[in-house]
């Protein structure tokens, strides 16, 4: 296990242990250190919840084929997730503004949103199919969210900054309240 992920680990159980139990959790990007579907130990599932895995290579069995960059997709249709996982799935996206979009698409009103990427980690990746792309600042990882749409973000970076990461939630503006 890298340091990296091993940080990340860490803080997922953290954050997690503060959410209320989900009926419905998709996890995004399901190649790489871990077996697919492996943060599924940090979370509370509702009696009944399902846990989804989602990749855009479906030679790696996910539940969904997703490709996170795609205005449209089947998966972008269904009934939006209480919870979205993308861990160290962003820094491999070259078109990053969509993909965040999507996520925040995913995720149900009141729902939250939790992504972490590497900072001060080399570039890693497969060349010429999954390359490295991007390290964001805590700043930068937070307007980003939050231009997406996502109303509430936190966001963290481990001591060593190895990885950045945030949990967002998306509400209701006062804007939506008010044309309700």
């Amino acid at each position: 296990m890298t340091p990296t992920r091993r940080v990340i680990r860490a803080k997922m159980a953290e954050v997690t242990r503060s959410l209320p139990p989900a009926h419905r959790v998709l996890e995004i990007g399901i190649a790489g250190d871990d077996p697919p579907g492996a943060n599924r130990e940090f979370v509370r599932l509702a009696e009944g919840g399902i846990y989804q895995t989602a990749d855009k290579d479906a030679a790696l069995k996910p539940d969904l084929v997703l490709d996170l960059t795609l205005t449209w997709s089947p998966v972008l249709c269904v009934q939006p997730f209480d919870l979205v996982i993308c861990s160290q799935v962003l820094e491999h996206i070259w078109e990053l503004e969509a993909a965040v979009i999507s996520l925040w698409r995913l995720t149900a009103l009141g729902g939250c949103c939790l992504v972490d990427m590497p900072f001060c980690y080399p570039p890693h990746g497969q060349p010429g199919s999954d390359p490295d792309y991007w390290r964001l600042t805590p700043a930068g990882l937070k307007r980003l969210l939050h231009r997406a749409g996502f109303g509430q973000v936190e966001v963290w970076v481990d001591p060593a900054w190895l990885a950045v990461g945030a949990i967002a939630r998306k509400q209701l503006t006062s804007e939506e309240v008010l044309s309700a």
